[in-house]
This record gives C-alpha cells, sequence and structure tokens, in this order.
C-alpha cells in the first residue's frame, strides 16, 4: 500500500511540475504586456534611441573633421581604395524592430491618442531610417511591414522609386508631426512634436532642391511642393520661438 501511495504521490507532483514549466517565464514580457500598457509601448519605443543607424557621440567617428587629427587617408576618398564591397549601411534590422511596432501596436486596453502618441515616434524613426537609406544610397525598397524569414518576395524585392520612397517618408513624418505631444522634456533627448517638424523642415529642403538640381530624374515639377513644406515647417517652429537640436542626417 505504501508503494501504491508513493506512486500517486509523485504522479502528482510530476502533474505539478508539468503545470509550473508550461507557465509564461516572468523575466519574459509578453506581447500582451508589451503592447497592453503604455508603460510597455515606452519601454519599446526607448529601443529607437538606440537603433543602429542614429549618428553616435563618438569623435572616432567625425575622421573627416578640422578639429581631429589623424594618421591616414579615409579609404573612401583614396583612389582605388574604396567600393561597393566594403561599404556599410545596408542593414534593415532596426526597420524590422520598428514595424513590427507599428503591426502590433493595437491593443485597445491603451486609449487611442496614447497609441498614436506611440505610433508617431516609431513613424519617425522610420522616416529617419530611410533619410538614411536614400541620401546614401538613392532608390531603395519601400518595406512597412516586418518581413517573415520565409517571405523570399519582400526579402528580394527591387528598389522602389525615389518618389515612392520619398512620399512614404513625408507622410511618416506628417503623422509624427501630427500625433507627436509637445512634451517639455528638460534632458532634450526625447522626440517631441517640435524635432518633428524640424527634422521634415531639413527633409524637406533636402529632397526639394535635390530634385531639383537632378533634372534627369524628372522630377523637377515636385520640387517647389517639397520646399514649401520646408517653409512651412520652419515658419512654425519660429512662430512659436523653438530651437530644436535633433542629430544631422541631411
Amino acid at each position: 500500500m505504501k508503494k501504491h501511495y508513493i506512486l500517486i504521490l509523485l504522479a502528482c507532483l510530476s502533474l505539478a511540475a508539468c503545470k509550473k514549466l508550461d507557465q509564461e517565464p516572468k523575466a519574459t514580457p509578453t506581447k500582451e504586456a508589451v503592447f497592453g500598457t503604455e508603460n510597455g509601448l515606452k519601454l519599446y519605443t526607448n529601443s529607437f534611441y538606440n537603433m543602429g543607424f542614429l549618428p553616435k557621440n563618438s569623435t572616432s567617428q567625425d575622421a573627416m573633421s578640422d578639429y581631429l587629427a589623424v594618421k591616414q587617408v579615409p579609404d573612401f576618398i583614396r583612389e582605388g581604395a574604396f567600393g561597393a564591397n566594403n561599404s556599410s549601411g545596408w542593414s534593415w534590422s532596426d526597420l524590422r524592430n520598428i514595424n513590427y511596432f507599428i503591426e502590433n501596436c493595437t491593443n485597445p486596453d491603451v486609449p487611442v491618442n496614447i497609441r498614436k502618441n506611440y505610433l508617431g515616434l516609431a513613424r519617425y524613426f522610420r522616416a529617419y531610417f530611410y533619410m538614411d537609406k536614400v541620401k546614401r544610397f538613392g532608390d531603395v525598397p519601400w518595406i512597412n511591414k516586418p518581413i517573415n524569414y520565409e517571405d523570399n518576395v519582400t526579402l528580394n524585392a527591387k528598389r522602389d522609386s525615389r518618389s515612392l520612397v520619398m512620399d512614404s517618408v513625408l507622410a511618416d513624418l506628417d503623422y509624427a508631426c501630427a500625433n507627436l505631444p509637445v512634451g517639455n522634456d528638460a534632458s532634450r533627448t526625447t522626440v517631441t512634436k517640435w524635432v518633428a517638424y524640424a527634422f521634415k523642415s531639413r527633409v524637406c529642403l533636402f529632397e526639394g532642391t535635390f530634385r531639383k538640381y537632378h533634372t534627369e530624374l524628372n522630377l523637377t515639377t515636385t520640387a517647389e511642393k517639397w520646399l514649401t513644406e520646408a517653409v512651412s515647417s520652419s515658419d512654425l517652429l519660429i512662430k512659436n520661438g523653438v530651437t530644436v537640436l535633433i542629430p544631422r542626417v541631411v
């Protein structure tokens, strides 16, 4: 009888143990925990500030400055020393992180206006990501969803037209300007509505002048639209007495 009791007890313990093993680890955040609360959205979007496409505060990355002495000439200005095979910047992992957030920031437990604030932040960083890519490579594929490793169509997608990509960048910036809060960040280290407007003015000035003087693109008729957007964004900052410092990308 004792043996039977012991076997029954062991069986019960094993079932209890299996139940414990099936539980979600407390140290691992679930999608519900991340996208179901405002704090979760805040923690996720904080990761955008550490992305690789943002300029770093390091003098080692400014080898062409007039205040830094270097021992050798950088490869990219040495004749025959630089080519496509040793270039950098063709990385898309940061974009997937942004697109994953945008696709999943839909939980109704978080008020719509709060979700829009964080979606505005995500779309600001997507615009920043793409502006860096366009400036460096010209035409690039526009990807607005997280890519699955089995999605060969998107993984092997050809470059889209400059018009499609930059119009999408402008749409992202317009959304960010409309939905980001004004903010009162004393540290001046977070993206606010005014930062979005300042960056929009830079992007539009860059794109407008690029289209105006690169006549081979056949986009000169659209240049005025971009230059007008640059003026209106800058004028709004001036009228509100806003001074904004943002990392240079254009």
